[in-house]
C-alpha cells in the first residue's frame, strides 16, 4: 500500500497529476471524499478526470462517508452504472448519526458485487440497525436542517479558532475541523493532554498519518455552547504555554 501525500499549502486538496502518478500500476486507488481528518474535498469533475486518465484495470474506490455535508453534493454514486472500475462506499454513520448501527453499503459493478457476495456474511446489518436506518430515511427534512445548522456552527467555530495565536485552521466541509500548531515548542500530544485535563477531547492526528508529525489536531463541531467551551479551553492552553515559554 502506498499513501499519496497531500500538500498542506494546497489545503490538503489532492493534485491530479501527483495522484495519477502514485496510482500507476496499482490494483486500487482509494479516494476519501470529503477527506478525514482534513475536511477537504474535490468536486465530481475531479473524480471524472481521474477516471478518464486512470488505467481501466485499476479500481477507483471513493469513500463518501462525509459527502452529505457538502452542498451541492459531489457524490459520484450515480456514475457507477456507467463504469467498470468505479466503486462508491456510503455510510449512514455520520449524516444520519447512526454510528453505533454500522449501516453502510457499496455501489459497484455487478462483477465486483458478485465476488464480494461470496465472502460477505448473510446478515451484515442486524434488524435493529435496519429499522433505525429506514426511520432515518423517512425524515430527510430533519437531517437537512441539522446539516444546515452544523455548517453554521462549523464556520463560527472555525472563525473563533482562527482568532487564536499560534494556530492554523484549515477549511473543512465536514463536521470536524483540522488545526495545525505553529509553535515548534508545542506538540499535538501536549495540547491533547491539556485539553483532556480540562474536560475537552480533541483528536491527536499523529496516528492517522506520519505527515502530521506531532503538529495537527482535529476537533468535532458541537453545538454553540460546546464550541465555545472548545475555543475557550484551547485559548487557555495556548496562552498558558506562551506564558510558560516567556518566563521559563
Amino acid at each position: 500500500m502506498k499513501r499519496s501525500q497531500l500538500d498542506k499549502d494546497r489545503g490538503f486538496v489532492p493534485d491530479l497529476g501527483a495522484l495519477l502518478r502514485d496510482a500507476a500500476g496499482a490494483t486500487m486507488l482509494v479516494l476519501v471524499n470529503p477527506n478525514n481528518p482534513t475536511g477537504a474535498f474535490v468536486p465530481s469533475e475531479f473524480i471524472e478526470a481521474v477516471l478518464s486518465m486512470l488505467d481501466p484495470r485499476t479500481l477507483l474506490l471513493v469513500d463518501e462517508t462525509y459527502v452529505d455535508y457538502v452542498s451541492p453534493s459531489p457524490s459520484v454514486e450515480r456514475k457507477v452504472a456507467g463504469r467498470d472500475n468505479l466503486l462508491v462506499l456510503k455510510s449512514m454513520s455520520k449524516y444520519y448519526a447512526l454510528s453505533g448501527a454500522r449501516v453502510a453499503y457499496l455501489a459497484a459493478p455487478s462483477r465486483i458485487i458478485g465476488r464480494l457476495s461470496t465472502i460477505s456474511p448473510p446478515w451484515a446489518v442486524g434488524l435493529p440497525s435496519q429499522v433505525a436506518a429506514v426511520a432515518a430515511l423517512g425524515d430527510e427534512s430533519y437531517y437537512r436542517e441539522r446539516v444546515r445548522q452544523t455548517r453554521q456552527l462549523r464556520e463560527r467555530l472555525a472563525a473563533d479558532l482562527r482568532g487564536l495565536l499560534g494556530l492554523r485552521v484549515y477549511h473543512s466541509v465536514a463536521n470536524f475541523i483540522l488545526m495545525e500548531l505553529l509553535d515548534p515548542s508545542l506538540s499535538a500530544e501536549v495540547v491533547y493532554c491539556e485539553m483532556k485535563r480540562r474536560g475537552v477531547h480533541v483528536r491527536n492526528c499523529d496516528s492517522q498519518s506520519v505527515q502530521f508529525n506531532g503538529r495537527f489536531l482535529r476537533t468535532a463541531v458541537k453545538d454553540a455552547v460546546g464550541n465555545r467551551v472548545i475555543a475557550a479551553a484551547l485559548r487557555e492552553v495556548l496562552e498558558t504555554r506562551e506564558v510558560a515559554a516567556a518566563t521559563g
